[in-house]
Protein backbone atom coordinates (compact mmCIF):
# COMPACT_ATOMS: atom_id res chain seq x y z
CA UNK A 1 0.00 0.00 0.00
CA UNK A 2 2.29 1.93 1.11
CA UNK A 3 4.62 1.43 -2.54
CA UNK A 4 1.34 2.40 -4.54
CA UNK A 5 0.48 5.42 -2.67
CA UNK A 6 4.52 6.64 -3.40
CA UNK A 7 3.78 6.04 -7.05
CA UNK A 8 6.11 3.28 -7.42
CA UNK A 9 3.77 1.15 -9.56
CA UNK A 10 2.98 1.49 -12.89
CA UNK A 11 0.08 4.03 -14.32
CA UNK A 12 -1.39 0.89 -15.77
CA UNK A 13 -1.22 -0.41 -12.38
CA UNK A 14 -1.87 2.18 -10.43
CA UNK A 15 -5.09 2.54 -12.20
CA UNK A 16 -6.55 -0.93 -12.84
CA UNK A 17 -5.59 -2.17 -9.05
CA UNK A 18 -5.65 0.28 -7.41
CA UNK A 19 -9.10 1.90 -8.59
CA UNK A 20 -11.20 -0.75 -10.75
CA UNK A 21 -9.53 -3.41 -8.40
CA UNK A 22 -10.50 -1.41 -5.20
CA UNK A 23 -13.76 -0.55 -6.69
CA UNK A 24 -14.89 -3.89 -6.87
CA UNK A 25 -13.84 -4.74 -3.91
CA UNK A 26 -15.84 -2.16 -2.20
CA UNK A 27 -18.73 -3.55 -4.02
CA UNK A 28 -18.34 -6.91 -1.66
CA UNK A 29 -17.76 -4.27 1.25
CA UNK A 30 -20.74 -2.12 0.71
CA UNK A 31 -22.94 -5.31 0.64
CA UNK A 32 -21.42 -6.91 3.91
CA UNK A 33 -21.93 -2.84 5.49
CA UNK A 34 -25.49 -2.86 4.74
CA UNK A 35 -26.24 -6.64 5.95
CA UNK A 36 -24.65 -5.37 9.15
CA UNK A 37 -25.96 -2.37 9.37
CA UNK A 38 -29.37 -4.08 8.81
CA UNK A 39 -28.78 -5.90 12.03
CA UNK A 40 -27.79 -3.04 14.23
CA UNK A 41 -31.05 -0.92 13.00
CA UNK A 42 -33.22 -4.59 13.57
CA UNK A 43 -31.50 -4.46 16.99
CA UNK A 44 -32.34 -0.50 17.33
CA UNK A 45 -28.93 0.88 16.76
CA UNK A 46 -29.46 3.19 14.38
CA UNK A 47 -26.72 5.86 15.29
CA UNK A 48 -24.12 2.67 14.93
CA UNK A 49 -25.57 1.76 11.48
CA UNK A 50 -25.40 5.40 10.50
CA UNK A 51 -21.80 6.05 11.56
CA UNK A 52 -20.69 2.64 10.01
CA UNK A 53 -21.86 3.77 6.67
CA UNK A 54 -20.44 7.32 6.97
CA UNK A 55 -16.70 5.86 7.59
CA UNK A 56 -16.73 3.25 5.14
CA UNK A 57 -17.65 6.22 2.65
CA UNK A 58 -15.04 8.47 3.97
CA UNK A 59 -12.67 5.86 3.82
CA UNK A 60 -13.41 5.72 0.25
CA UNK A 61 -12.95 9.19 -0.17
CA UNK A 62 -9.52 9.48 1.56
CA UNK A 63 -8.17 6.33 -0.23
CA UNK A 64 -9.03 7.71 -3.83
CA UNK A 65 -7.76 11.28 -3.11
CA UNK A 66 -4.45 9.56 -2.27
CA UNK A 67 -4.98 7.12 -4.71
CA UNK A 68 -5.36 9.91 -7.60
CA UNK A 69 -1.70 11.71 -6.34
CA UNK A 70 -0.14 8.36 -6.46
CA UNK A 71 -1.31 7.93 -9.98
CA UNK A 72 0.08 11.59 -10.98
CA UNK A 73 3.04 10.44 -8.93
CA UNK A 74 3.22 7.24 -11.57
CA UNK A 75 2.87 9.68 -14.78
CA UNK A 76 5.76 11.80 -13.57
CA UNK A 77 7.82 8.98 -13.58
CA UNK A 78 6.90 8.07 -16.95
CA UNK A 79 8.28 11.07 -17.80
CA UNK A 80 6.04 11.35 -21.28
CA UNK A 81 2.70 10.16 -19.94
CA UNK A 82 0.20 8.89 -22.12
CA UNK A 83 -3.37 10.73 -23.15
CA UNK A 84 -4.52 7.22 -21.41
CA UNK A 85 -2.61 8.15 -18.45
CA UNK A 86 -3.98 11.18 -18.30
CA UNK A 87 -7.75 10.05 -18.68
CA UNK A 88 -7.06 7.16 -15.66
CA UNK A 89 -6.27 10.24 -13.99
CA UNK A 90 -9.93 12.06 -14.78
CA UNK A 91 -12.00 8.96 -13.72
CA UNK A 92 -10.30 8.34 -10.57
CA UNK A 93 -10.92 11.76 -9.93
CA UNK A 94 -14.43 11.60 -10.86
CA UNK A 95 -14.64 8.20 -8.84
CA UNK A 96 -13.38 10.38 -5.90
CA UNK A 97 -16.25 12.85 -6.36
CA UNK A 98 -18.79 10.37 -6.41
CA UNK A 99 -17.67 8.81 -3.34
CA UNK A 100 -18.11 12.60 -1.69
CA UNK A 101 -21.39 12.94 -3.26
CA UNK A 102 -22.08 9.95 -1.58
CA UNK A 103 -20.81 11.18 1.59
CA UNK A 104 -22.51 14.12 1.39
CA UNK A 105 -25.43 12.42 1.15
CA UNK A 106 -25.23 10.58 4.42
CA UNK A 107 -24.74 13.76 6.36
CA UNK A 108 -27.31 15.94 4.71
CA UNK A 109 -30.55 13.54 3.88
CA UNK A 110 -32.66 16.92 2.36
CA UNK A 111 -30.16 16.57 -0.34
CA UNK A 112 -31.54 15.04 -3.86
CA UNK A 113 -30.94 11.49 -4.34
CA UNK A 114 -29.97 11.15 -8.10
CA UNK A 115 -32.12 8.01 -10.01
CA UNK A 116 -28.79 6.32 -10.47
CA UNK A 117 -27.73 6.03 -6.52
CA UNK A 118 -31.53 4.79 -5.40
CA UNK A 119 -31.23 2.08 -8.13
CA UNK A 120 -27.77 1.40 -6.51
CA UNK A 121 -28.81 1.41 -3.47
CA UNK A 122 -31.66 -0.98 -4.05
CA UNK A 123 -29.68 -3.24 -5.78
CA UNK A 124 -27.07 -3.86 -2.85
CA UNK A 125 -29.83 -3.68 -0.60
CA UNK A 126 -31.50 -6.72 -1.64
CA UNK A 127 -28.18 -8.69 -2.23
CA UNK A 128 -28.98 -8.67 1.70
CA UNK A 129 -32.35 -9.65 1.93
CA UNK A 130 -34.58 -11.51 2.53
CA UNK A 131 -34.05 -10.59 6.40
CA UNK A 132 -35.75 -11.10 9.30
CA UNK A 133 -36.13 -7.99 11.17
CA UNK A 134 -37.81 -9.27 14.45
CA UNK A 135 -39.89 -12.31 15.28
CA UNK A 136 -42.53 -12.92 12.85
CA UNK A 137 -41.65 -9.67 10.30
CA UNK A 138 -39.43 -10.28 7.52
CA UNK A 139 -38.11 -8.02 4.96
CA UNK A 140 -38.67 -9.97 1.40
CA UNK A 141 -37.19 -7.18 -0.55
CA UNK A 142 -37.24 -3.88 -1.96
CA UNK A 143 -38.63 -2.60 -5.32
CA UNK A 144 -38.81 0.31 -7.30
CA UNK A 145 -41.39 0.73 -10.24
CA UNK A 146 -43.27 3.80 -12.15
CA UNK A 147 -41.08 5.84 -9.45
CA UNK A 148 -42.62 4.17 -6.36
CA UNK A 149 -40.01 2.65 -3.89
CA UNK A 150 -42.10 -0.64 -1.82
CA UNK A 151 -40.55 -2.19 0.85
CA UNK A 152 -42.63 -5.91 0.92
CA UNK A 153 -42.63 -7.73 4.21
CA UNK A 154 -44.01 -10.95 4.95
CA UNK A 155 -45.93 -10.14 8.70
CA UNK A 156 -47.03 -13.56 9.92
CA UNK A 157 -49.51 -12.28 12.88
CA UNK A 158 -53.38 -10.87 11.59
CA UNK A 159 -53.64 -7.74 13.58
CA UNK A 160 -53.19 -5.51 10.72
CA UNK A 161 -56.25 -4.24 8.59
CA UNK A 162 -56.74 -4.52 5.15
CA UNK A 163 -56.25 -1.63 3.00
CA UNK A 164 -53.95 1.34 2.44
CA UNK A 165 -53.18 3.84 5.08
CA UNK A 166 -51.19 7.35 4.82
CA UNK A 167 -48.40 7.83 7.10
CA UNK A 168 -48.73 11.03 7.22
CA UNK A 169 -51.41 11.28 9.61
CA UNK A 170 -48.98 9.61 12.14
CA UNK A 171 -45.52 10.62 13.88
CA UNK A 172 -43.94 7.91 12.27
CA UNK A 173 -45.05 9.36 8.52
CA UNK A 174 -43.45 12.46 9.86
CA UNK A 175 -40.21 11.00 10.80
CA UNK A 176 -39.94 8.92 7.69
CA UNK A 177 -40.78 11.87 5.63
CA UNK A 178 -37.47 13.80 7.01
CA UNK A 179 -35.17 10.52 6.74
CA UNK A 180 -36.46 9.96 3.01
CA UNK A 181 -36.60 13.96 1.95
CA UNK A 182 -33.54 13.77 -0.72
CA UNK A 183 -35.71 10.57 -2.10
CA UNK A 184 -38.66 13.07 -2.53
CA UNK A 185 -36.33 15.70 -3.81
CA UNK A 186 -34.88 13.23 -6.12
CA UNK A 187 -36.99 10.70 -8.02
CA UNK A 188 -39.72 9.47 -5.87
CA UNK A 189 -43.13 9.84 -5.78
CA UNK A 190 -43.87 7.88 -3.12
CA UNK A 191 -43.07 5.13 -0.35
CA UNK A 192 -44.77 2.19 0.50
CA UNK A 193 -44.47 -0.78 2.73
CA UNK A 194 -46.33 -3.82 2.09
CA UNK A 195 -47.27 -6.00 4.73
CA UNK A 196 -48.78 -10.35 3.54
CA UNK A 197 -50.10 -11.56 6.17
CA UNK A 198 -52.49 -14.37 4.80
CA UNK A 199 -55.12 -12.99 2.85
CA UNK A 200 -54.17 -9.56 4.32
CA UNK A 201 -52.82 -7.15 2.72
CA UNK A 202 -51.72 -3.65 4.60
CA UNK A 203 -49.87 -0.60 2.52
CA UNK A 204 -48.43 2.26 4.66
CA UNK A 205 -47.41 4.94 2.64
CA UNK A 206 -45.57 8.38 2.18
CA UNK A 207 -46.07 10.93 -0.89
CA UNK A 208 -44.39 12.61 -2.40
CA UNK A 209 -46.48 15.89 -2.41
CA UNK A 210 -47.08 15.85 1.16
CA UNK A 211 -44.10 15.17 2.19
CA UNK A 212 -42.63 18.08 0.36
CA UNK A 213 -45.25 19.96 1.92
CA UNK A 214 -44.54 18.88 5.46
CA UNK A 215 -40.87 19.96 5.10
CA UNK A 216 -42.01 23.54 3.91
CA UNK A 217 -43.57 23.95 6.95
CA UNK A 218 -41.00 23.23 9.26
Amino acid sequence: MKRLFAGEFSVAATYWLGFVGFNIFMRLVFVVVTAVSMSLYANEQEFVGDRLFDVTMLFCVIYCLFLARAQYRAMHNDRQPSAWSWIGLVLILIGTASYAYNFALLQFPSMAVPDRFVREELKTLNLTLPKELEPGLVLEKVSLKNDVMTYHFDYEFDDLPHGRFNMMEDVLGEETCQDMLGYFKGPLKSIEFDYRSGGTIHIEYVSREECLQFAAGQ
